[in-house]
C-alpha cells in the first residue's frame, strides 16, 4: 500500500533517460542517395513563341519548359505532371485515390521515408505536393536556385524509385476514416463529401471513400494503383522563376532526362462528365 514516505522516496530516486526508447537516425544526404540512371542531354530545344519560354525533349520523352526571369529574387517555381489523373484511374479502385493525396509522397522515395524527407529539407526551402488532376497527376514546390537541383531529384526519384511505407497508408486510412465522420456534422461538411461525386454524374472516383471502402484498402493495392500511376503517361516539367538556365539544364540531364521512357497511359474509363443544373425559367405571379 503506497504511503507518503514510499512516495516521497520515489520522487527522490534519480531519473535516467531510457536510451533504448529512441532511435538514432541514420545521417541522410543527397550525394547518398542512387542515381536515377546514366545523365542524357536533350535531343531538341525550341523556342515557345511565348515570352523566353524554351522547351526542352528529351529522348525518354520528357519535355521540360523553362522560363528564367528575375521579377522575384530567389524564387523558383516547379511542377512535373505525370501520367493520366482520375481519367487513368479504374473506378473499382476509387479509394486509392483518397489515400494517394494523403499518403503517395509520405509512402518514400529511393532510400528516404517519411521522416528522412523532412531532415533531409531541414533548413532549404524545398516542397513536395501532390494533386490529382483530370488529365494528369502533379508535383509541385516552391524552391529556391541553390536548392533546384535536389527538388528536381526528389520528384523524378519519385517516379523511378518510388517506395512503398505501410506506415503512411495505415495513417492515412485512420485519418480518412475519422474525417468522413465529421462531414454530416453540418452543411458544409455535407457539401465538401458529396458535391462532386453529384456533378460529376456520381462518377465514384469523385466520391469520398466510406469507412468501409477505405478498410477494404491494402498496402499491396496501394502499391498496385500507384506504382502503375507513377510509370505511365508523358511527363513534364516547368520551371519558372529565379534560376541559372544552365544548371537548370544539367539537373535536368541527371533527373528527368535519366527516367526509363514511359509506358502510355490507359484511360480506364470514360472522362467524367460534369452534370449542370438547367437553367431556372422565370415565372410571373
Amino acid at each position: 500500500m503506497a504511503t507518503d514516505e514510499a512516495l516521497r522516496r520515489a520522487l527522490a530516486e534519480p531519473v535516467e533517460a531510457d536510451a533504448s526508447v529512441r532511435q538514432v537516425p541514420a545521417p541522410v544526404s543527397f550525394e547518398k542517395l542512387p542515381a536515377i540512371g546514366a545523365p542524357q542531354k536533350p535531343v531538341e530545344t525550341a523556342s515557345t513563341g511565348l515570352l523566353e519560354i524554351e522547351q526542352l525533349t528529351f529522348a525518354n520523352g520528357v519535355k521540360a519548359m523553362l522560363w528564367p526571369v528575375a521579377e522575384e529574387p530567389g524564387r523558383v517555381m516547379v511542377k512535373a505532371r505525370f501520367g493520366g489523373g482520375y481519367r487513368s484511374i479504374d473506378p473499382k479502385d476509387a479509394a486509392y485515390i483518397t489515400l494517394g493525396n494523403y499518403a503517395l509522397v509520405g509512402s518514400g522515395l529511393a532510400t528516404l521515408g517519411q521522416d528522412d524527407l523532412d531532415r533531409i529539407s531541414t533548413g532549404r526551402k524545398m516542397g513536395f505536393n501532390f494533386e490529382v488532376q483530370d488529365a494528369s497527376f502533379e508535383f509541385s514546390a516552391e524552391t529556391r536556385p541553390q536548392d533546384l537541383a535536389d527538388q528536381l531529384y526528389l520528384f523524378a526519384a519519385k517516379l523511378d524509385l518510388p517506395r512503398w511505407d505501410p506506415q503512411p497508408i495505415a495513417r492515412a486510412k485512420a485519418a480518412a476514416a475519422i474525417q468522413y465522420a465529421t462531414f454530416s456534422t453540418s452543411p458544409q461538411g455535407v457539401l465538401s463529401r458529396d458535391l462532386q461525386y453529384y456533378q460529376r454524374g456520381k462518377d465514384p472516383r469523385f466520391a469520398t471513400p466510406t469507412p468501409d471502402q477505405l478498410e477494404a484498402t491494402t498496402p499491396e493495392g496501394f502499391k498496385r494503383v500507384w506504382g502503375k500511376a507513377l510509370k505511365e503517361g508523358p511527363v513534364e516539367v516547368q520551371i519558372f522563376g529565379d534560376f541559372d538556365k544552365a544548371s537548370a539544364i544539367a539537373a535536368l540531364e541527371r533527373t528527368f532526362g535519366a527516367l526509363k521512357s514511359r509506358q502510355p497511359a490507359p484511360v480506364t474509363a470514360a472522362a467524367a462528365r460534369i452534370n449542370t443544373l438547367p437553367p431556372r425559367t422565370s415565372r410571373s405571379i
